[in-house]
């Protein structure tokens, strides 16, 4: 490969026909040349004459500095003078000597002028040419690098009309390389697109770099691009037009939504779910736990320091020797599973968990990394409690149900067999006939009240409301069970100061719940007791109360003591009796007229006291009645 000298030189004395040739040859060219020129001249001499004989010879020297270059043109000019001075000083009509001398040193400076003058438009010509080459080199290049690019690449001149594009901006828009240039952009980009990217245009051609996100509406659809305009400026300082880097982040854009659509409805899923993740770095004894972990314990950001320790902790005391044992056995056990209790950071609130892990190790089947989830499952395990303690109450119910059909049923089928007896007498009979209508009585009761719990459960007890007397239904309550008192010698005290008060509702179903609460109060109470009763009128509303002085109810019964089948402990023999269903009653009933209920003890021993609180029937419903 040539020196860089070397080129340097071929450029000086090498024209661009013969620029392979050697050099002898291009200089006896140059000589060809002058020997053509020479005898073609000497051939005219009959025609011409001599005068001018060298004005050939410089179209010689042009065509030498032309094919052959710079140093041939110089030999061919001095050739050329040689030649013709050997041809025309001695001839008897040439000149004379110094004339002649005048025109070979004429003729001399003419073809160095031609030579170099040639020589410098070849020299222009072949800069122009290189210049061209290089620029066309270099804008293929870029061309190839621009097309090979995903992203839309433009050049737009300042009256926003396309100079460049790229090949996929031309194919993201459907057109040819040719029907981009010259175009407005607004043409190839639509009204929409072009008055929502315009903006940026207009800054890009005021000189600032702008870079920016949108969703532009284009002809073909609502793209999401991220897109770049660079200025570009003349070396004067003004912008000439503007450089365009556009990405089409449409497909991406959906993914992230996508993707934070799905973390969304995973942290949704696990906020609703009570559901926690972390991440523990066994080697660095560090944890990370998401933001519903930290709920659950009831952490705020920065309060959980990230350790083993720090989530000991928060474990239960009872738990905690179970919760350190599933730890250590998550270094032998891909996957585990376990239940715990945990104490609430915030407010101390213990919480059922369930954890789940999964442990990741290394090429020496060493635990690295365990990532899992807590569950909160407090709401589960109050429910499996709640069906534990069903299942007791179905099987209490069943017992009490046998044995309050028993107590009725034995002297009934006592009674029966002093019936088939000869020796009973008339008066006996009827003695016994009365006890076996009380104790029927009773069967009937106890089935009337396991048909009205039914009916409770299933929202089909009968209410007929009309406007209803309080007091009649306290004194037909009290009526009702005043036997019941006589017999333990117990008292009722009513204590009134609305009497006057009226609701709207079912008076006999209001007198059910209120001798179902005086019942209790009675059997609940011992002998030569007393009971209360107050009604009062309470604003828009009647409260009614049952006030005994007996047995009172246990603070753990008392939240439950309206549920169904519910009853305090009695012992093996059941002195008070009842199926745990009055409650229960009361509590629906007083529910379907839109009012209260609610219990009061300070304990075993302490008495209790129940009240009603109920609507009262409107002034203007009074008067109507």
């Amino acid at each position: 490969m040539a020196s860089a000298a070397q080129q340097h030189r071929a450029t000086r004395f090498v024209g661009p026909v013969l620029a392979d040739l050697p050099p002898a040859a291009r200089y006896a060219v140059a000589l060809i040349l002058i020997a053509i020129v020479a005898v073609a001249r000497h051939a005219l001499v009959p025609v011409m004459g001599v005068q001018a004989p060298l004005l050939p010879y410089v179209f010689a020297v042009f065509a030498a500095a032309l094919v052959a270059g710079f140093g041939p043109a110089i030999v061919a000019t001095l050739g050329a003078a040689v030649i013709a001075t050997a041809l025309y000083a001695d001839s008897n009509i040439g000149p004379q000597l110094l004339a002649w001398s005048g025109h070979v040193v004429l003729f001399v400076l003419l073809g160095f002028l031609v030579a170099a003058l040639t020589h410098r438009l070849q020299l222009a010509y072949r800069t122009q040419s290189q210049t061209l080459a290089a620029v066309t080199a270099a804008e293929k290049r870029l061309r190839t690098i621009t097309d090979a690019m995903p992203a839309l690449i433009s050049y737009v001149d300042s009256q926003h009309r396309y100079v460049f594009n790229n090949k996929t901006y031309r194919e993201w828009f459907g057109q040819g390389e040719q029907q981009f240039t010259g175009v407005h952009a607004r043409d190839v980009l639509g009204e929409q697109a072009y008055a929502a990217l315009k903006p940026y245009m207009d800054l890009a051609l005021l000189g600032r770099a702008v870079g920016f996100e949108a969703a532009v509406p284009y002809n073909g659809g609502t793209r999401h691009v991220k897109a770049d305009y660079v200025p570009d400026r003349a070396q004067d300082g003004s912008v000439q037009g503007f450089f365009s880097l556009i990405q089409d982040m449409t497909d991406q854009a959906r993914r992230t939504q996508k993707l934070n659509d799905e973390r969304l409805w995973l942290a949704m899923s696990m906020q609703v779910g009570k559901i926690g993740a972390f991440e523990w770095i066994v080697e660095q004894n560090h944890n990370h736990w998401s933001r519903e972990l930290l709920e659950l314990y009831g952490f705020r950001q920065g309060e959980f320091d990230g350790t083993r320790e720090g989530w000991l902790a928060r474990v239960h005391p009872d738990d905690l020797q179970h919760a350190q044992t599933s730890l250590d056995r998550i270094a032998n056990s891909d996957e585990q599973a376990f239940e715990f209790r945990i104490r609430r950071h915030d407010t101390g609130e213990t919480r059922w968990m369930q954890g789940r892990t999964k442990t990741f190790r290394d090429a020496s089947n060493q635990a690295t990394r365990v990532v899992g989830v807590n569950i909160d499952i407090t709401e589960r395990k109050q429910i499996e409690e709640a069906l534990r303690e069903s299942d007791r109450q179905k099987d209490r119910f069943i017992a009490t149900l046998a044995h309050e059909l028993r107590n009725p049923l034995a002297p009934i089928s006592n009674i029966a067999h002093l019936f088939t007896d000869q020796r009973t007498d008339l008066p006996t009979l009827r003695q016994y006939g009365g006890m076996v209508q009380r104790q029927v009585t009773t069967l009937a009761r106890l089935v009337d009240d396991l048909l009205d719990a039914a009916r409770l459960r299933r929202g089909s007890i009968e209410i007929e409301r009309k406007p209803v007397a309080i007091s009649s239904v306290v004194e037909h309550a009290v009526e009702t069970v005043r036997p019941m008192f006589d017999a333990k010698d117990q008292l009722i005290k009513v204590v009134s100061n609305g009497h006057s008060a009226r609701i709207h509702g079912d008076g006999v179903r209001l007198e059910q719940a209120l001798i179902n609460l005086l019942t209790n109060a009675s059997k609940f109470s011992p002998r030569h007791s007393h009971v209360d009763v107050a009604v009062a009128n309470v604003g828009e509303k009647v409260v009614l109360s049952v006030r005994d002085y007996g047995h009172g109810i246990d603070r753990e019964l008392l939240p439950k003591v309206f549920d169904l089948f519910v009853q305090g402990d009695q012992g093996l023999n059941r002195p008070q009796g009842g199926l745990g269903i009055g409650l229960s009653l009361v509590k629906g009933i007083v529910e379907q007229h839109g009012g209260t209920v609610s219990a009061q003890s300070a304990g075993i021993g302490q008495g209790s006291e129940f009240t009603i609180e109920l609507p009262r029937e409107p002034v203007a419903v009074i008067a109507d009645a």
